[in-house]
């Protein structure tokens, strides 16, 4: 929250603090004044500082792999989008049409990477509770661009979905049950490592459900959200407001990188095992995406 400098702005606020004060100051022990709410914005922004402090201090490791994954991420969408590069993951006639599956695969990836940031600002602000509810989102749009991927049926079938607006066509082809079941097909078709595999099936449908609880207002997540355990105190909760740093953001960034790993890992494996692609000579740009792709996956496993 930044203090109102704008006079303009000022002045308007002024006046209708002027007018509030008037008509609702027999209720008020103190009347409102500009300091008023320039003392609260203080308060909001030394908030946040406290708490990206500690996050930085005490959960550094794990935002430094999120910041690489979401690194991965966002150099794999530029890439994809950028006409001029004349090699490309997807093959060129993949769609059969004029649509280039590429560009829009990149225009995906780069959307979930702002979700992707916004999820780690909000853990490093303190806000951990709402960054469950986005992290809800990063899963499924990362789960939905793997099948994409890997069946150009389904990625017709999301790009006619504008012009249908028919909920029943995205029940019908991107329902959580529906995209499951792909990623099901897909782990056991492509030899995803056991320890990956074995970590998806007994998580998969607990960790949805619990992000699932954070998005719809469950009792539990709602109550709970009113507090944190400080990093200092990680025994004891304290209530909660206008952010604080909490022990709880390193379960949501570990999920968070879970989603970034998983989704490398299952693109790679479609893009060279069912697209054929080929890495070049040392110049090739997809080798450095790709080699960023693997340390992050490297830097998870180590905290397995």
């Amino acid at each position: 929250m930044l203090a109102i400098k704008n006079p303009q702005a000022r002045k308007l606020l002024r006046n209708e603090i002027t007018k509030f004060n008037r008509e609702y100051g027999e209720f008020l022990n103190e009347r409102y004044t500009l300091s008023t709410f320039d003392n609260e914005a203080k308060l909001v922004n030394q908030r946040r500082r406290t708490a990206i402090k500690a996050a930085n201090q005490h959960a550094s490791p794990i935002l430094l792999t999120s910041y690489i994954g979401l690194n991965s991420l966002v150099d794999l969408g530029v890439f994809l989008t950028y006409r001029p590069m004349r090699r490309k993951l997807l093959p060129a006639k993949w769609l059969g049409s004029k649509r280039d599956a590429n560009h829009f695969m990149g225009e995906f990836i780069l959307s979930a990477t702002n979700y992707i940031l916004a999820t780690i600002y909000l853990c490093e602000s303190g806000l951990e509770w709402p960054a469950r509810v986005l992290l809800r989102t990063v899963k499924e749009l990362l789960n939905i661009g793997v099948v994409l991927v890997s069946d150009p049926v389904m990625m017709k079938k999301y790009l006619a979905l504008p012009a249908i607006n028919d909920r029943k066509d995205w029940y019908g082809y991107f329902s959580r049950p529906r995209i499951t079941g792909k990623l099901s097909e897909l782990n056991r078709g492509f030899g995803v490592p056991e320890n990956y595999l074995t970590r998806w099936v007994s998580n998969e449908s607990k960790e949805y459900s619990m992000l699932s609880k954070h998005a719809h207002g469950s009792f539990l997540a709602t109550v709970l959200g009113a507090y944190h355990a400080p990093f200092d105190e990680p025994n004891r909760l304290r209530y909660s407001f206008y952010g604080a740093a909490s022990t709880g953001i390193q379960n949501t960034l570990v999920r968070l990188n879970w989603e970034i790993l998983y989704f490398n890992l299952m693109l790679w494996r479609l893009v060279i095992g069912r697209h054929n692609f080929k890495f070049s000579g040392k110049q090739d740009h997809w080798k450095s995406v790709y080699v960023l792709a693997k340390l992050h996956e490297s830097l998870n496993m180590k905290r397995a």
